[in-house]
């Protein structure tokens, strides 16, 4: 899931908070339950089960690494309690009354209260006995011949159907009704190729019987059986086989049928509008904002759709009226919705336009409306349920809290890592004694803001070992006269991705790594150490320099910060236990599929942060 941004709600108004720090301890963590902690800070826990799935659904890409496993475990683990004490500061600081933390967190939770009602509505639903899947796989064994009869209008339907009640043969009826196009109204149907209850229908048949008219999308049907042909297994494995596909099947084709009747019913008498005017302004701001966005992107990387880049939605959103953006945009029984909380519905969208035009926008904004009217109407029915309360509920919440949390209390540094020309200058005298050494890369970055095309990128790399190759494919759509092979360039050069890289040996790979609503994926090709004496260079390399300094300013407040609330918070880490813990590192993206639509990552997904760690070791030994 994409980060909302917490930008201009950090004043200076917080930088004068000072944080109350007390004791660390290494002991082995257990709760009153039996259950086996592996971090605890203040009154808040990680427990080895959470710890074993947030580490193996978070792609990890250097752990193809011979001997990395035990390194990244612990890194991870000191990125954990560092979110869990992030969240800790953030609750004292009541971050969670700002405005922005509070829409991001009650669209999660009303997120996870649809997934709740789905789950009790459609998958606690399913009869998963085995006499249900032997009927299931009955089914599954056989072929179909179906012929049918079709019609829009349920009046012919019924008449055809009372001709063959008189007995007249169906392949009469048939040819005369369809004549030459007959044989595109005939088919071969196997099990779970067609709608579930349709299906219901036609393996109860008997070879020569028809059913009685069923409508199915928009026409009425009748449906009859011409033949049918069984087929058998060969051996155990292959009839084992086939029950586990027919298991997996049938839960998940339930699992739809379930939920669609029941928003069908839901939604039969409902009928609930947007402001058109609001709609029509964001639609026109919108469009104006990616066209003129779009202006500045060089030809040959503009891809054949559009993309709506969260970037845009936000200082489109910066630029919006108050009074706007808390007009009423929706009203509904359960609350009146703001423009603003649709806004941050669409930053967690992938929004794309085949062609940018402002008709097209404004479709794609009516059809985003809708499905925002759907969530909000089927998370107040979860509400209604009380379902808020359920456990599962409040695990999700818990989780995802904390992290939204810890990202809004990071957010309260940007303020720490301005820089002055003096300390630029000072930072140059004192390291280099007036003489600039640079560290030059030759490095290759894939950004994206699409958490799916990073997965995706990985994924591919995993398969072909190239990291050239994948860039071309995913970078230059596959154009390979497009690419030109990286130069030496100074770190500075490549801002963010070069500070990561600086650590990296030539050859390594690293990501993906999220940085303002982008992922990063590296690759270092080669790297070197130059300098530079002449000072009319050093002014060009000025402002570099200062966003080197900004950027460390910026993480060793951080840093140092955590080392506070870590020994305010008399954290307790179970190290040993994590050791032991028997992980499967992956390097892809793992998604969870949300009730009714949408989907979320299956955990948040941490920018690693581990180095506050061997700081506060240090801090330990001098104050044991």
């Amino acid at each position: 899931m994409k980060n909302i941004l917490f930008t201009k709600i950090f004043k200076s108004k917080f930088n004068a908070i000072l944080l109350n720090l007390l004791i660390f301890s290494f002991a082995p963590l257990f709760s009153q339950q039996g259950v086996v902690e592996v971090v605890r800070a203040g009154n808040k826990v990680v427990t080895a089960e959470e710890f074993l799935h947030r580490y193996e659904l978070t792609p990890k890409f250097v752990s193809h690494i011979k001997g990395i496993e035990g390194a990244l475990k612990r890194e991870f683990l000191y990125t954990l309690a560092a979110e869990k004490l992030m969240a800790l500061a953030a609750e004292e600081l009541l971050l969670d009354t700002l405005k922005p933390v509070r829409i991001r967190l009650s669209q999660l939770e009303k997120t996870f209260v649809r997934d709740a009602l789905f789950y009790e509505v459609a998958t606690s639903q399913i009869d998963r006995s085995d006499s249900s899947i032997l009927n299931e796989l009955n089914k599954s064994v056989s072929k179909l011949f179906l012929k049918s009869l079709r019609s829009t209008d349920q009046n012919q339907i019924k008449s055809l159907y009372n001709f063959l009640e008189t007995g007249l043969p169906f392949d009469s009826l048939f040819y005369d009704f369809y004549g030459a196009d007959a044989t595109d109204n005939s088919i071969w149907i196997e099990y779970g190729t067609f709608d579930y209850d349709i299906e219901e229908l036609v393996y109860q048949l008997k070879p020569g019987k028809f059913t009685e008219p069923v409508k199915w999308g928009e026409n009425w049907f009748i449906f009859y059986l011409a033949d049918k042909r069984d087929t058998t297994f060969k051996n155990a494995t292959e009839a084992n086989n086939e029950v586990t596909r027919v298991r997996k099947l049938f839960i998940e084709r339930m699992t739809t049928k379930y939920g669609n009747d029941f928003k069908r019913e839901f939604f039969r008498d409902k009928k609930i509008t947007a402001n058109g005017r609001l709609l029509r302004n964001l639609s026109s701001r919108l469009f104006e904002a990616v066209y003129n966005f779009y202006l500045t992107v060089p030809a040959e990387q503009k891809s054949s759709k559009t993309p709506v880049k969260t970037s845009i939605l936000l200082s489109m959103f910066n630029t919006l009226p108050e009074d706007t953006l808390n007009s009423v945009y929706i009203s509904l029984e359960s609350g009146n919705t703001t423009l603003t909380e649709f806004i941050y519905f669409l930053m967690n969208e992938n929004i794309e336009l085949d062609n940018l035009n402002l008709d097209n926008m404004t479709n794609k904004l009516n059809e985003l409306t809708r499905t925002f009217i759907e969530y909000e109407l089927l998370a107040a029915e979860g509400y209604k349920r009380g379902l808020k309360s359920s456990p599962a509920v409040i695990k999700d919440m818990n989780t995802w809290r904390d992290f939204v949390l810890a990202e809004a209390f990071i957010s309260m540094f940007a303020d720490s890592s301005r820089v002055t020309d003096d300390e630029i200058r000072d930072h140059y005298l004192k390291r280099y004694q007036g003489r600039l050494i640079s560290e030059q890369l030759k490095l290759l970055v894939y950004s994206t803001e699409s958490l799916d095309s990073a997965g995706l990128f990985l994924e591919q790399l995993a398969e072909i070992d190239d990291f050239k190759e994948v860039y071309i494919n995913f970078a230059l759509n596959g154009d390979k006269n497009r690419f030109e092979e990286p130069e030496f360039k100074p770190a500075f050069d490549y801002g963010e991705a070069g500070k990561l890289a600086i650590n990296l040996k030539p050859g390594d790979t690293q990501g993906p790594t999220l940085f303002e609503n982008n992922f990063l994926i590296l690759h270092l090709i080669d790297k070197k150490i130059s300098g530079i004496d002449n000072l009319e260079e050093f002014e060009i390399y000025k402002e570099k320099i200062r966003k080197d300094i900004s950027w460390n300013k910026y993480i060793k407040s951080i840093e140092d910060n955590t080392v506070k609330l870590a020994v305010d918070n008399k954290l307790a880490l179970n190290i040993d236990q994590v050791d032991e813990l028997k992980v499967t590192n992956t390097n892809i993206v793992t998604y969870r599929y949300i009730g009714f639509g949408g989907r979320i990552t299956a955990f948040p997904i941490n920018r690693p942060f581990g180095e506050w760690f061997e700081k506060f070791l240090k801090y330990k030994e001098n104050n044991p």
